[in-house]
């Protein structure tokens, strides 16, 4: 499941990709694509720990890109905010399921698996990126 805060993180990171050089502040991230100030500080270090992003402390903080949007995939985002990808646990943990050995749906959840996984990787952040300011004023 796509929790909140990986679409937040996956939202924020395309905004931020619009201008690249940029620093954003969480404040700025909060106010302009409406997520709440709670979410970011575990999203901004969990992306800073992946070195998606980098971070700066002080008065003229904040927060940039440490790559190329076109070098970032969603895969990377997502594994980012919470780990491993699992579409069933059975996939990973054999001691869940006795039926794993000769289950033909298990073939079914490993090819859905593998699918998803080589989506997630082959989709950048730069094949998201949105003119936020056109969004933010309903002109689609």
């Amino acid at each position: 499941m796509i929790t909140r805060q990986i679409d937040y993180a996956i939202r924020m990171i395309a905004f931020m990709a619009t201008d690249k050089s940029k620093k954003y502040t969480t404040d700025e991230i909060s106010e302009i694509l409406d997520i709440p100030r709670s979410f970011l500080p575990t999203i901004v270090s969990s992306l800073a720990a992946k070195k998606i992003i980098f971070t700066y402390r002080g008065k003229s903080g904040g927060m940039k890109l440490a790559k190329d949007p076109s070098e970032i995939s969603v895969f990377d985002v997502i594994e980012a905010i919470d780990g491993q990808i699992v579409i069933n646990t059975c996939l990973f943990d054999d001691a869940i399921c006795g039926f794993t050995q000769v289950c033909k749906i298990r073939k079914f959840w490993e090819k859905l698996q593998e699918e998803l996984v080589e989506r997630l990787k082959n989709t950048k952040i730069s094949d998201l990126i949105l003119d936020y300011g056109k969004v933010k004023n309903n002109e689609f």
